[in-house]
């Protein structure tokens, strides 16, 4: 298993939701031991780095820094660090290209919401475009007919690192979206106006007000248009962010897992 940057939700063996999701415990606790043996049955390989985003991966998974955990890094971010290098001296056109990349809900309220409120920020202000990729599993759930002044992709784009690489701005909430994003040295906003519910619900692998900052989260539709609005205007270095410390080293990591597998 690659995976795909490192979750900041809590998912398998870490989420309730995921892992135990009956009221009774004693159902829990059968289910819980079922859903163990079956991540253990389907897959013979983690990789992923050496970091704390990494080790909460390996506990995800219920698997011990042992035979079936290669620290080689992440592929993903492998990608997207070259895909900086050979695209650092890009410049902004006059339009700022936005991407949307909302994580998959139970819900799908918040994101509709989210999508009228990034409908009304492009009426408003101008020179920016912006393009929305669903999860795939709520294609189809939400109405976006009424969505003139926004995008919404539904077709494959293939390589998604070369893919967020055509785009000046990231839109997130908490999707691992940001941590393959972060090495193309762009600005990205985390619009979580649900937050707290959020948390409480799915839960998070580690505490965004130490990840990203307090003053970085972004909980209403006006803060979004501000934050959009100087970003658009060329004020972007307050919203690059390094992760390098949480998700650890990923260089030559392709070449690590040929090596290591060949």
């Amino acid at each position: 298993q690659l995976w795909h940057g490192y979750p900041l939700k809590n998912i398998l063996l870490n989420c309730k939701e995921d892992s135990r999701p009956f009221k009774s415990k004693f159902l829990n606790s059968i289910y819980f031991h079922c859903y163990k043996m079956r991540i253990a049955i389907s897959y013979n390989y983690l990789i992923t780095s050496h970091s704390l985003l990494g080790t909460m991966l390996v506990h995800s998974f219920g698997f011990q820094d042992g035979r079936k955990v290669k620290h080689l890094g992440t592929p993903s971010l492998d990608a997207a660090y070259r895909e900086m290098l050979n695209n650092k001296n890009v410049e902004v056109g006059e339009t700022c290209k936005v991407l949307y990349l909302p994580t998959w809900r139970h819900d799908v309220t918040i994101i509709d919401d989210a999508l009228n409120d990034l409908n009304n920020v492009v009426k408003k202000i101008g020179k920016v475009s912006i393009d929305v990729k669903l999860h795939p599993f709520d294609m189809g759930k939400i109405e976006t007919h009424t969505l003139e002044n926004i995008n919404i992709l539904e077709n494959d784009v293939g390589d998604m690192i070369r893919f967020m690489n055509l785009y000046d701005c990231l839109i997130t909430d908490y999707s691992s979206c940001c941590f393959e994003f972060y090495p193309l040295k762009k600005p990205i906003i985390f619009y979580t106006p649900d937050i707290e519910e959020y948390v409480s619900s799915r839960g998070v692998s580690i505490d965004f007000s130490k990840l990203i900052g307090t003053n970085n989260l972004t909980l209403d539709a006006h803060a979004l248009e501000e934050k959009i609005k100087l970003i658009a205007n060329g004020e972007r270095e307050r919203f690059i962010f390094d992760f390098s410390n949480y998700v650890g080293d990923s260089s030559d990591s392709m070449e690590r897992i040929y090596v290591a597998f060949s």
